[in-house]
C-alpha cells in the first residue's frame, strides 16, 4: 500500500486514535466515548509524508494542528475519535471526512476496518482496539503505533478507491451478504462531504475574524 500520494488538494490530515482506557462493549452504541480518555492519537500529512504521534501531554499542540488543517479524514472519526478529543474543544466545529459515515449514509450497517480489509483483499489489522489499549498501557507504545499506522494505510487505499478506480466491497452483518458501492456513487459522495465539510470550514474562519 502506497501512502506518497496526496488525493486531495485541501490540506488534509490523516487521524486514528486509541483511549487511554479499556472500551466496554454495550448492548447497541458505545456510551460515554469522552470518558475513555486519549491514549495515543496517530496523524498523517500526505504532503509532508510526517507520520507525528500525540499523547495526552501534548494536547494544546495537538488542538491546534488539528485547527489549522483544511480537512481530517479517518474511519468512524466523529462518533468515536472527535468524542474522545472533545476534551480539547468543539470537535464539531472541525471540517472532517469520515468513511465511516459515508457507507452508512447509504443506509448500510456500520462496517469495520476488519470488515474492508478482508473484503477487499487486504490483510486486517492483527489486534482488537481492546487489545491494543491494553498492551498500550503496559508500555508497549510501538505496537500502538504500528496498529495506527497501519489502519491509516487501509483507509487512504479506501478513499483512493473512492476517488479513483475501484469498487468498494463489504459484509452486510444484516443481510447477509457482501455488498459493493460502485467508484461513481462513493467519488459522488465524497466530494458531496468535502463540500460540506469545506462549508463549515468557512464558516468557523468567519466566526475566528468577527471575534479579533
Amino acid at each position: 500500500m502506497t501512502t506518497n500520494t496526496q488525493f486531495l488538494d485541501c490540506n488534509e490530515l490523516y487521524l486514528d486514535l486509541i483511549p487511554r482506557d479499556t472500551p466496554r462493549e454495550t448492548e447497541g452504541p458505545w456510551h460515554n466515548i469522552w470518558s475513555f480518555g486519549l491514549g495515543l492519537a496517530t496523524t498523517y500529512d500526505p504532503y509532508r509524508k510526517l507520520w507525528v504521534d500525540w499523547e495526552v501531554d501534548q494536547r494544546d499542540i495537538l488542538w491546534r494542528y488539528l485547527k489549522s488543517r483544511g480537512l481530517i479524514i479517518g474511519f468512524n472519526t466523529r462518533d468515536f475519535d472527535f468524542q474522545i478529543l472533545s476534551f480539547l474543544g468543539d470537535t464539531t466545529l472541525l471540517p472532517s471526512l469520515d468513511l465511516m459515515k459515508i457507507i452508512t449514509n447509504f443506509g448500510y450497517p456500520r462496517v469495520s476496518i476488519k470488515n474492508l480489509a478482508i473484503n477487499n483483499g487486504y490483510c486486517p489489522p492483527t489486534f482488537k482496539l481492546s487489545s491494543v489499549v491494553k498492551y498500550f498501557l503496559k508500555g508497549n507504545k510501538k505496537l500502538a503505533q504500528e496498529h495506527l499506522r497501519y489502519n491509516i494505510r487501509l483507509i487512504r487505499t479506501f478513499l483512493r478507491w473512492a476517488l479513483e478506480e475501484k469498487e468498494l466491497y463489504f459484509w452486510n452483518s444484516e443481510h447477509k451478504r457482501k455488498e459493493f458501492i460502485s467508484v461513481d456513487t462513493l467519488k459522488l459522495k465524497v466530494e458531496e462531504e468535502i463540500r460540506v465539510q469545506n462549508e463549515i470550514r468557512s464558516f468557523v474562519k468567519h466566526l475566528e475574524e468577527i471575534a479579533r
